[in-house]
């Protein structure tokens, strides 16, 4: 059994092994940072080829904590059924209650969707999911606004599903997204990515590594 005689040396071993142990751990942890379960009520256009196709819709979010977005589901329908998935995908800061300055944008070019069941006006509702090509970095405590819209280029409009929002506020736009206003909603949607670990935990971690190692000794 291998004995450890310089303490400074085994602390700093601990605290390195402890922090390998931390580091693989969070980078492993898939965490859902928000959702809002689909409620098949209804859906709101969200179309920029059908009707109301200047019309844009973004849903406010704060999550608990520091995250590296990686993945986004949402759930919508068509009002003829036709199913098209041209979607493109925004994240926005906030400005005074309102979505702001650009974060990132994505229009993928491959969507997994699968229908989930029937709305209250008997369309077909889809869920929709996509990893994003890079990770959205977020703050924990601070709003952010997350909006999608299809191109369906097919008869029917493609809406996006309604969904239990805690706030009940959604922001719309009637001019493609370039000027805003606050109304009452909510709409489907799941974020999901990795949560990045504070500081202190790291320190804590690293403690309790000295700590066990020390035990061991005695």
């Amino acid at each position: 059994m291998k004995i450890c005689k310089n303490v400074v040396g085994c602390a700093v071993g601990a605290f390195a092994m402890a922090g390998t142990l931390m580091s693989a751990a969070s980078s492993a942890q898939a965490s859902v940072i928000f959702e809002q379960a689909p409620n098949y009520g209804g859906a709101l256009y969200a179309d920029s080829q059908g009707v109301a196709a200047s019309q844009r819709i973004a849903e406010n979010f704060i999550p608990d904590f520091s995250a590296s977005i990686e993945q986004v589901t949402w759930w919508g329908s068509n009002n003829d059924n036709v199913h098209v998935n041209a979607f493109t995908i925004k994240f926005y800061e906030d400005n005074g209650g309102m979505p702001g300055a650009h974060l990132y944008t994505e229009s993928p070019s491959s969507v997994a969707s699968v229908d989930t069941g029937i709305d209250m006006f008997g369309n077909d509702v889809y869920q929709y999911s996509v990893v994003l090509n890079l990770p959205v970095s977020v703050d924990g405590g601070t709003q952010y606004w997350f909006s999608v819209t299809n191109a369906t280029s097919v008869s029917g409009t493609w809406g996006w599903t309604s969904g239990d929002s805690a706030d009940v506020s959604l922001a719309g736009s009637s001019d493609h997204g370039e000027t805003w206003w606050s109304t009452f909603g909510g709409v489907s949607m799941r974020l999901e990515g990795t949560v990045v670990p504070a500081p202190a935990s790291l320190g804590l971690a690293g403690l309790a590594g000295v700590a066990a190692m020390r035990r061991r000794r005695r």
